[in-house]
């Protein structure tokens, strides 16, 4: 649901594109427990979502650039709120939502960790757009970076680049 929230807002804007960039920066936000690489200053967007953990600060990071959008999400939920073994159910959660967003069928599903968190890697055959993401799952927070283009764009050298920089804050 999350995920349906985050893409029903940030896909128009991917596919309208959004100020380009030219040298990759670091982008480390204060108080979003993420750093990235982009290749640009990206804009920042800030909202909440109401779940039945109630409400949620959702934060998205944008940048377009040669053809490629990459989008960094954090979403905070309430400390307290979540079990300890939901990180499987969230994941499962902001696959079924992004899949629903992007209208698009998954293409390939497959694990992945970054350091100890737990997270899922997802291709998406988008309606106008491939999305390729990661999502990860860190105590109350869900973190979602993605690449939306061509086939072989969320498959290039720059894509890997971005996704490969991605860092949760200990």
């Amino acid at each position: 649901m999350l995920t349906h929230w985050l893409f029903g807002v940030s896909l128009p804007l991917m596919l309208a594109g959004q100020g380009a960039g030219t040298a990759w920066v670091r982008l480390n936000p204060k108080g979003q427990g993420f750093s990235v690489l982009l290749p640009g200053t990206a804009s920042e967007h800030e909202g909440k979502l109401t779940t039945k953990a109630g409400a949620v600060d959702v934060a998205y990071f944008l940048v377009e650039y040669k053809d490629l959008t990459y989008v960094v999400s954090v979403s905070k939920f309430p400390k307290g709120t979540l079990k300890a073994d939901t990180q499987n159910k969230r994941l499962e959660n902001a696959r079924d939502g992004a899949l629903e967003s992007a209208g698009g069928e998954l293409v390939s599903e497959k694990a992945v960790k970054l350091g100890t968190v737990p997270g899922r890697e997802l291709l998406i055959d988008g309606k106008k757009a491939f999305v390729r993401t990661r999502i990860y799952a860190a105590e109350n927070r869900l973190y979602q970076t993605m690449a939306v283009g061509s086939k072989d764009k969320v498959h290039g050298a720059n894509a890997k680049r971005f996704f490969d920089s991605f860092k949760i804050a200990k």
